[in-house]
């Protein structure tokens, strides 16, 4: 009777710690399920091309705007246009990734070629460059 009685109330616990066990997975944890609602907080950022915003120019018009195009000193710059004239400021980092542009820049120490038969001009001290277009020439001004 003893063993019986030690068998039963071991097995009431068991079934006891299992149903505690249960309950604390149970479905009261928050509700994670994505939802497609954009939150309050979120903001979109909008691309402003041609202007230095917080040190970053990024130079884009469309193909029929042919016109020469010249802009100030900013920390970095990428000129995505194409089959323009370009004068730039000082601008430490430079990266053209457009086709055929030419561009004169007063100062730059590093200059990443993306685009192809690209004509640039640069003031001052040769920077670092990385051509991986083709065709390009890049020459120091006289």
């Amino acid at each position: 009777m003893h063993t019986t009685l030690t068998r039963t109330l071991a097995a009431t616990t068991l079934a006891l710690i299992a149903a505690a066990g249960l309950s604390a997975c149970s479905s009261t944890a928050p509700d994670t399920t994505p939802s497609s609602k954009p939150s309050a907080t979120a903001e979109v950022a909008q691309t402003r091309y041609n202007d230095c915003i917080d040190g970053s120019l990024q130079v884009f018009d469309d193909s029929t705007d042919t016109k020469p195009a010249t802009f100030g000193d900013c920390a970095g710059a990428s000129i995505i246009s194409s089959g323009r004239t370009i004068t730039l400021g000082t601008v430490p980092t430079l990266t053209v990734e457009g086709q055929k542009n030419t561009i004169d820049v007063t100062g730059v120490t590093t200059l990443t070629v993306l685009g192809n038969a690209n004509t640039i001009t640069y003031h001052g001290t040769a920077p670092k460059i990385d051509d991986q277009g083709k065709d390009n020439t890049i020459t120091a001004a006289d």
